[in-house]
């Protein structure tokens, strides 16, 4: 509830998001309530909140708002969801995931601003370019964090349906 709450206040108040948002697809052996099983129990271990789920698809959110310690903020998707579609012998699993860019363009934009006004053109300069390469390595990341979230539930091919964590 709180988060849902939390998403109307920001839609009431108009405030600016800046998500980029990505989409991965692959196909599965595995039947779609058990990859939503594996889905949940290691989005949960990772400090994620599920909103929604049911037997084939999947709503998950992390606040990008929060504190962390050290680096462990910019390796977090900020939400997404799943969809999974059997076809044939096989599951097409669908993982779309968003990283909201406005925690991340703050810090830099205001340092832009304030070098700006004291007319020191240079730094802005410098702090556009900081923000650029930050904005692209945090995109890198938010990619690889996705789809090593994808390959360790894939990758659990040895495993018995039945016996799937909770």
């Amino acid at each position: 509830m709180e988060v849902r709450e939390r998403r109307r206040l920001m839609n009431y108040l108009n405030i600016p998001q800046l998500k980029l948002k990505y989409n991965i697809k692959q196909t599965s052996h595995l039947e779609p309530k058990a990859v939503i099983i594996l889905l949940v129990s290691k989005l949960k271990g990772k400090e994620y909140e599920i909103l929604e789920q049911s037997d084939d698809n999947l709503i998950f959110y992390n606040n990008p708002w929060a504190l962390r310690w050290n680096f462990q903020r910019a390796i977090l998707l900020d939400g997404g969801s799943v969809r999974i579609e059997n076809s044939n012998n096989s599951s097409v699993i669908s993982f779309s995931y968003y990283l909201d860019m406005l925690p991340l363009a703050l810090l830099p934009f205001l340092l832009i601003i304030s070098t700006v006004i004291d007319r020191e053109y240079e730094a802005a300069l410098f702090f556009g370019c900081f923000y650029i390469v930050l904005s692209i390595i945090s995109i890198i990341r938010a990619k690889l964090e996705a789809k090593k979230i994808l390959r360790e539930i894939l990758n659990n091919d040895d495993t018995n349906q039945t016996d799937y964590p909770e």
